[in-house]
């Protein structure tokens, strides 16, 4: 039997301790809350690769089919580049003590995690852009951190 990609309806079951740690291991297959998602399902970490590079590779089809400015995408791809560097270092410097962020990558497609000091892991999901998504995550941490020292 395949496992299924996403799991509905896990909150009032065995598997809501998920929503403790942002992940679980179920039947063999890691699943991770999908907190954006409507329903906020479980979903394989494969699945939402898969879905992240499918993504982008409409968008690069659509723009591929627009009429390009000379230069633009190259010059897009280095800014990109030099975005993804500077929020590596944002990350070095900024994140709160204890946070973690990981990047899984595999062929054509990628995904940000971002980890707190007990352990839970969460997809961010914020941007398109793998600098976004560094950003989002960073911004993320640091707002959880302000919320337990005024809480």
């Amino acid at each position: 039997m395949t496992a299924p990609e996403r799991i509905y309806n896990w909150l009032d079951s065995q598997l809501s301790i998920a929503r403790h740690y942002g992940a679980i291991d179920y039947k063999g297959h890691r699943y991770i809350v999908a907190w954006g998602e409507p329903g906020q399902p479980l979903v394989r970490p494969d699945v939402l690769a898969r879905e992240a590079k499918e993504a982008r590779d409409a968008k690069r089809k659509a723009e591929a089919e627009q009429p390009a400015v000379q230069g633009n995408a190259l010059d897009q791809g280095v800014r990109e580049e030099l975005s993804i560097g500077k929020a590596i270092n944002r990350a070095a410097r900024d994140l709160p003590e204890g946070w973690e962020i990981r990047i899984d990558l595999e062929r054509h497609a990628g995904v940000v995690f971002l980890i707190d000091p007990d352990g839970n892991e969460t997809m961010s999901e914020n941007g398109e852009l793998f600098s976004d998504q560094i950003n989002a995550a960073i911004d993320a941490a640091r707002a959880a951190k302000e919320g337990d020292q005024h809480g």
